[in-house]
């Protein structure tokens, strides 16, 4: 024997009918048996999701940082190439073997006080993990690319061919703007233009402090003995 139908009102009508609930003396015989739904599988596949994404954008932050922090490796060991050479070539002109402090001296006055400078301020914002150290790195690059553009090729070679040397520059400033990459500096999107004209516009001052101790103060090595002996 079976009862009346139940009217399900979520469902807009009546359900099946339901089989009667019998009792014994022991208590419950049987009970109706309803479907069941297991959300287990999604939320696991959903966590792997997860989980991929995560290890995804973790390797490609990782990547990044490691293509800027080669190039800042990079930058630095023709730094001290350069002081080494430097070094040599005023014991070789004026036999005197001046000291490594005295000698990276004149080698910040030979980069007119902004390549040098700007290269160790890169390298102390690559260990910040914040907004002055991303700006600190960008600025690097930016000053690169104006210097390039402004300076090196104008007066060196003039050549159209050569001006492509800024994609290399360029090309690090775009990676330096990836999200993959700006996330651990905690420069979020809408705090980007913002960041960006802030490193731009010290790019820029640098730039201008170089050209105009370029055209005015040009130092050479028979100028640099003269400041350091």
């Amino acid at each position: 024997m079976v009862t009346r139908g139940i009217k399900h009102w979520g469902l807009g009508g009546y359900a099946n009918i339901l089989p009667r609930i019998k009792f014994g003396i022991t208590g419950q015989v049987s009970s109706p048996q309803f479907p069941t739904i297991s959300y287990r599988r999604t939320l696991v596949f959903i966590k792997l999701l997860n989980s991929n994404f995560m290890d995804k954008t973790k390797f490609t932050e990782l990547i990044l940082r490691l293509i800027i922090g080669l190039t800042l490796l990079i930058l630095l060991t023709v730094a001290i190439i350069e002081i080494v050479c430097l070094k040599n070539d005023l014991f070789n002109r004026f036999n005197i073997d001046f000291n490594i402090i005295k000698v990276f001296i004149g080698y910040v006055q030979l980069t007119y006080y902004t390549s040098s400078v700007l290269l160790l301020l890169a390298v102390i914002g690559f260990y910040i993990k914040n907004r002055v150290g991303w700006i600190l790195l960008n600025t690097l690059f930016l000053y690169k690319t104006l210097d390039i553009l402004f300076i090196r090729i104008p007066y060196y070679s003039g050549n159209l061919i050569d001006y492509s040397a800024i994609l290399i520059p360029i090309c690090l400033v775009l990676i330096i703007n990836l999200k993959a990459f700006r996330i651990k500096y905690l420069i979020q999107t809408d705090k980007l233009i913002s960041a960006n004209l802030v490193a731009l516009f010290i790019g820029t001052i640098f730039t201008l402090i170089k050209g105009y101790l370029f055209l005015n103060h040009s130092l050479s090595i028979t100028d640099l003995f003269e400041k350091l002996k």
